[in-house]
């Protein structure tokens, strides 16, 4: 009888444990720590940049200023890797076309104006989306925001341009002229040099029309109009005190106080003339303002980009005509940048700017730059250094150039 009272006490003092046991687990203070140590995690690996292929034929300070603005893309853009390639130009254009038609090519094809026509109608080159267009007009003037447009259609962007500009000899001009008579009146009493090309005379055939030929390369320049730019340019050449040169000594000796010349040849006039060197806006052919050849350079998309790659393209095009890039550019390789803004030279800026935004852009087809550009400054040459009859060199001119056709 003991040994059963014991054996009850026994299971009432278990009973008990395991009760106390379980209030225990369901105790409301927090689990204590556990006594093995802990382990920090390891941080998520960075993601991989994406990479961006451009394709360039730069050498020298281009590509030396091309290689910086990658840097300044990256840093600011550190989900991208620029991947430059360099070709030479006679090559490049085979190159990229045979890399797209096999599937692959680059993002972003820096090249020529007159490539665009051809790769665009080859169906080689992808169309700027609206909102990256839309940031383009942001940024440039209307002919250069379409500058790299095929019907209408724009494929890429214009980073640089180049177009006629006035210069002048501060000693003896003090105030460039801002009419096309005024110019005349300071050309008879100082002197002007103009090259005989149709790049420096362009203006006086876009007064009559605007229309050079057409995107498949067709003429559309009518013997009338073409008789009526010639007759101007004849009557230019025979104004006092104006001399058609491609020789730029007079006016770098001091000879001659205005000189129409490339927008490319301001740091020799500038290393010549230092201070003395004036830029103007070219004067205005009433009704109309000077509207100069604008010859883009630009930068296109490939068709095959993906939908990433396509996004960090067009960012790209849009980081190349930003303020501080195009500064850049123009600082380092002295091509004229297509944003104004990027010009602290309050003179340069207007004369640009005006320049940009009255300007026509030459035709993207290479018959323009092959075949008629050519001709054309054959017949300014014919009627200003030659006095040929502009009306029988306007009609030999458009024969030949039909012929060739």
């Amino acid at each position: 009888m003991r040994r059963l009272n014991l054996m009850r006490v026994l299971i009432c003092l278990l009973s008990v444990v395991v009760i106390l046991s379980a209030c225990a687990e369901t105790s409301d203070e927090p689990p204590q720590p556990s006594p093995v140590a802990s382990v920090d995690q390891a941080p998520p690996p960075a993601a991989t940049p994406q990479p961006l292929f451009v394709w360039h034929p730069f050498s020298g300070a281009e590509r030396e200023a091309l290689e910086h603005i990658r840097l300044k893309y990256e840093a600011a853009h550190p989900d991208t890797d620029v991947q430059l390639k360099f070709f030479e130009e006679s090559v490049l254009q085979a190159e990229y076309r045979a890399a797209v038609i096999a599937g692959a090519g680059p993002d972003v094809l820096f090249g020529p104006s007159e490539w665009l026509h051809d790769l665009a109608s080859e169906g080689l080159l992808q169309l700027i989306g609206p909102d990256s267009f839309d940031q383009i007009t942001e940024y440039v003037t209307e002919p250069i925001a379409y500058a790299a447009s095929f019907d209408g259609i724009p494929y890429g962007v214009a980073y640089s341009a180049e177009f006629a500009v006035l210069y002048t000899n501060r000693d003896l001009v003090s105030t460039p002229p801002e009419a096309y008579e005024d110019l005349l009146t300071e050309a008879e009493s100082a002197g002007m040099v103009i090259p005989p090309t149709f790049f420096a005379t362009s203006a006086l055939y876009f007064i009559h029309d605007r229309q050079l030929i057409n995107s498949s390369g067709r003429l559309l320049i009518a013997l009338p109009t073409l008789q009526d730019y010639l007759s101007d340019v004849q009557a230019l050449a025979a104004s006092p005190g104006v001399v058609f040169s491609t020789d730029q000594a007079a006016f770098l000796q001091g000879d001659a106080g205005l000189l129409i010349a490339s927008s490319e040849d301001l740091p020799a006039l500038r290393s010549a003339l230092g201070d003395n060197l004036g830029i103007g806006r070219l004067p205005d052919l009433p009704p109309n303002p000077w509207r100069a050849l604008l010859s883009p350079r630009l930068a296109m998309l490939n068709i095959n980009s993906t939908t990433e790659g396509l996004e960090s393209a067009a960012s790209f095009l849009i980081f190349l005509i930003s303020p501080d890039t195009q500064r850049y550019w123009f600082e380092h390789t002295h091509h004229a940048p297509v944003n104004v803004t990027a010009l602290d030279d309050t003179a340069l800026r207007q004369a640009w700017g005006h320049a940009l935004s009255w300007g026509v852009t030459a035709p993207l087809h290479t018959v323009f730059a092959t075949q008629l550009q050519p001709a054309l400054d054959q017949a300014v040459q014919a009627v200003a250094l030659n006095g040929n009859d502009p009306a029988v060199v306007a009609g030999q001119t458009l024969a030949a150039f039909e012929a060739d056709q």
